[in-house]
């Protein structure tokens, strides 16, 4: 079967490990797994039901792990001072987002949500330090999308936290894809309910104290989606630093259309789980003229931007101009990290795209604005 919106035949069948889709929604809090399940349930696949039941029962532990660390440490978490502004860094998907943010969390004077404390964001206050420890021994896994290695202390991204604490989230769109159908209201927040946006915000800063808390150190976050939320994070945090970063669309675009299918045939609940080309060149450009019109509102010295291909060709170089930029601090002392780090992953090379003539005109066409304003 060929997806008429894409420049590739894709199939709707499912993978041979679709059926483990529930498990993937063991870090929900038990109100977000019940309410997916009341307004889904009759869109949920037969294979998934096999699994709900265990990814019911550790949604429940997980709440219950939740509770205590909530009672444990959440006064004293939200009475702790916030080390420092925030830095977010920018960059719509497959842009170098990752690279960006584990070559500025070499840097030890700076913290991250690791991919556990995203992905269990519920309870990880009670459970992390173990958890943690007990992963120290475990090698890297490759993500699903590219070559990048990950472990569970790995630096993460913070989406899927906001989305298992119940906070209005772009990637609930991967469960259920056929009924994403106003993806602009959860990337442009402004567009949401007033109710929607202080639950965001609510659900957005309590994770962030708990992170200061945790670490005591100023946080680096990435999310590709908080391209799109600029206005709102300057309105939490009004020091906060922001570094963008961006690639070629005609290198983007074919990414991420990878990255999106990878994911959906690993967590989405429902049978069909093919994702619309027009839908992702839309959030592409939403993500791009969100960013645009929250420019003008960046203080002075808060924001600076990159190229994946000059931070690629100099990395040294190029983050030494970002912690200038930005008022990082020194950065005489991460020049051997940066060394060590790229010296680790020698084999990882960014997969490179061969375009037929008529994507690459598609693109073009679809994504020209960004193109032009990138400079590409």
């Amino acid at each position: 079967m060929t997806d008429k919106n894409s420049a590739t035949p894709i199939s709707p069948a499912r993978g041979s490990l679709a059926w483990l889709a529930p498990l993937y929604q063991s870090g929900s809090s038990l109100r977000v797994w019940l309410l997916l399940l009341w307004r889904h349930a009759g869109r949920i696949h037969w294979r998934c039901w096999l699994l709900i039941p265990m990814a019911t029962m550790m949604i429940v532990v997980g709440s219950l792990l939740g509770l205590i660390g909530r009672l444990i440490f959440s006064r004293v978490a939200r009475r702790t001072p916030l080390a420092g502004p925030p830095i977010f860094v920018l960059g719509h998907w497959r842009s170098g987002t990752t690279l960006l943010h584990e070559l500025i969390t070499l840097d030890g004077r700076f913290a991250y949500p690791s991919n556990y404390e995203c992905f269990q964001s519920c309870h990880f206050l009670a459970t992390g330090p173990l958890v943690h420890w007990l992963s120290r021994s475990a090698a890297p896994k490759k993500r699903p999308m590219d070559d990048m290695k990950a472990t569970l202390s790995s630096p993460g991204e913070d989406e899927a936290a906001l989305r298992n604490l119940g906070a209005a989230s772009f990637y609930n769109n991967l469960f259920f894809p056929s009924r994403a159908d106003d993806l602009d209201a959860i990337l442009d927040l402004q567009t949401l309910p007033l109710e929607e946006q202080n639950r965001w915000k609510q659900v957005f800063g309590l994770f962030m104290q708990q992170l200061n808390y945790r670490y005591g150190r100023p946080l680096v976050m990435k999310s590709p989606t908080h391209t799109a939320h600029v206005q709102t994070l300057l309105e939490l945090y009004p020091d906060a630093r922001f570094v963008n970063i961006v690639r070629d669309p005609r290198e983007v675009h074919p990414s991420t259309m990878k990255m999106w299918r990878s994911l959906t045939d690993l967590v989405c609940l429902e049978t069909d789980s093919r994702v619309p080309e027009e839908r992702v060149f839309a959030t592409h450009r939403l993500v791009h003229e969100k960013l645009k019109e929250a420019r003008p509102m960046i203080p002075a010295g808060q924001f600076c931007e990159t190229r994946f291909e000059n931070l690629v060709r100099d990395p040294i170089g190029e983050l030494a101009r970002i912690y200038d930029e930005l008022g990082l601090g020194d950065f005489t002392g991460m020049k051997p990290k940066i060394e060590g780090y790229f010296a680790q992953r020698a084999d990882v090379r960014a997969a490179r795209h061969e375009l037929s003539a008529e994507q690459r005109t598609r693109i073009e066409s679809e994504l020209a604005k960004v193109i032009e304003e990138n400079g590409y």
